[in-house]
């Protein structure tokens, strides 16, 4: 009997480790690694609404403003996002789909350059298909980022 509370209290130990080592790799995750290419991101993003948003744009500055400004720093987002890399695996999987959406959306951003570059009604058609696969992609790893928090008792909130 007594060989078996010690078998069990070691499986609980190690069982606490774990536990610890995925909470510490998800708040690193959340806290560390995430906000600064998270900023990155919705500069890109930031930027694209404001252009569209204003009725006054023409194709030459939303083709200008793709190609010099929202593009390369999407571009620069897409980089470093690939670059972080979690420990867990839970949170591996979790970050893999924000790199697919985020793909996705870089794809849909060049087509939409190209679209207007080439005034290919096509691809800007084929551009609008790339956002719903990203935002598939993004509302996903949103769901499993809060949850995965959720499960560690942490709380974390996406905008």
């Amino acid at each position: 009997m007594k060989r078996f509370s010690v078998i069990i209290l070691t499986f609980i130990l190690m069982l606490t480790g774990c536990v610890n080592q995925n909470k510490k790799d998800l708040f690193n995750y959340i806290n560390a690694e995430l906000p600064p290419v998270v900023e990155m991101e919705n500069d890109a993003l930031e930027k694209y609404n404001n252009l569209i948003s204003n009725n006054n744009y023409t194709y030459d500055t939303f083709y200008t403003a793709l190609k010099n400004e929202i593009i390369p720093t999407y571009e620069d987002f897409l980089n470093k996002l690939t670059k972080i890399s979690p420990k867990t695996e839970d949170l591996k999987e979790i970050h893999n789909l924000y790199i697919e959406g985020a793909k996705y959306q870089l794809k849909a951003l060049k087509l939409l350059q190209k679209g207007i570059e080439e005034k290919d009604n096509e691809l800007l058609l084929k551009s609008s298909e790339f956002l719903k696969k990203s935002k598939k992609y993004m509302t996903e790893y949103k769901n499993k980022i809060v949850t995965l928090a959720e499960k560690y008792h942490m709380e974390y909130k996406l905008d």
